[in-house]
């Protein structure tokens, strides 16, 4: 398959003869090595988003040019960040009350780095607090729903302060959960909801919230995140050097202070 994949790269490319390649993140380690050998025999500029193109120590005798340079987001402290939002909105962090997380997918980098930044900033706030790593949403707001769902006939919602999870969607998916589980069902018990990527969505329904379970989500900044690849691009097409990598710090969006600039858990 991955060899299929490569030979369709060859062919778009001999048809299109592009000036730059602006590689997305790639669907596997193995299609990212197969790329990078190929990559070579291009002769053309390649940017990299969201990942980084770094063949491992065994592959590296094979393919000994350089990585292509590379833009993207610093998801660990977007996971760091998350952390000190859902802390501020506990009452009674000391105590030990217990927090949840739900990766979107553990085998994508990205999401993996999210998690244990919100890990590791946790538990620098509180030593020994707890933290549960639930099943993965798989970036999907049905599947988010389910994992909940489940997750509630088996636990005691009381005994939790609030989850992250990793995009958006996820966090939809919880919360349309807590609705099904607690609505019409007398008070809703305490709980925050800490998203990722501050879409207009998340937005819209955190403001409109009644039962102010979303309090915020890590905002990507992607028009900055946008303007910082096509200056890229262009240095590239311009033929000048550019950094190996390229980190985006995300900000903060929050019910309680929208347009913050705040930047904590760096």
């Amino acid at each position: 398959a991955m060899a299929g994949l490569i030979a369709d790269l060859d062919r778009i490319i001999a048809l299109h003869e592009p000036s730059l390649i602006i590689l997305v993140p790639f669907p596997s380690p193995t299609f990212g090595s197969l790329f990078r050998k190929r990559m070579s025999g291009f002769d053309i500029p390649v940017l990299v988003i969201d990942t980084e193109l770094i063949a491992s120590d065994a592959a590296a005798d094979k393919y000994p040019s350089p990585p292509p340079p590379a833009v993207r987001l610093n998801n660990e402290a977007g996971g760091r960040i998350a952390a000190e939002m859902l802390a501020s909105h506990s009452s009674n962090l000391s105590a030990g009350e217990r927090y949840l997380v739900m990766p979107g997918l553990k085998s994508a980098a990205h999401s993996q780095a999210r998690v244990d930044g919100f890990q590791s900033r946790l538990k620098e706030l509180q030593p020994g607090v707890r933290i549960r790593v639930l099943q993965e949403g798989l970036f999907n707001r049905d599947r988010a729903t389910e994992v909940f769902l489940d997750y509630l006939e088996d636990s005691d919602i009381s005994r939790d302060a609030g989850i992250f999870c990793c995009n958006d969607d996820m966090a939809f998916g919880v919360y349309l959960a807590m609705s099904q589980a607690f609505s019409g069902k007398g008070q809703m018990p305490p709980f925050s909801i800490v998203g990722f990527n501050a879409s207009s969505e998340f937005k819209t329904l955190a403001r409109a919230d009644p039962y102010k379970l979303l309090v915020g989500s890590v905002d990507q900044s992607i028009q900055s995140y946008a303007g910082i690849i096509l200056d890229k691009a262009t240095a590239l097409l311009e033929h000048k050097s550019l950094d190996a990598l390229t980190l985006i710090t995300p900000q903060v969006w929050s019910t309680s202070d929208e347009g913050s600039s705040w930047r904590k858990g760096e």
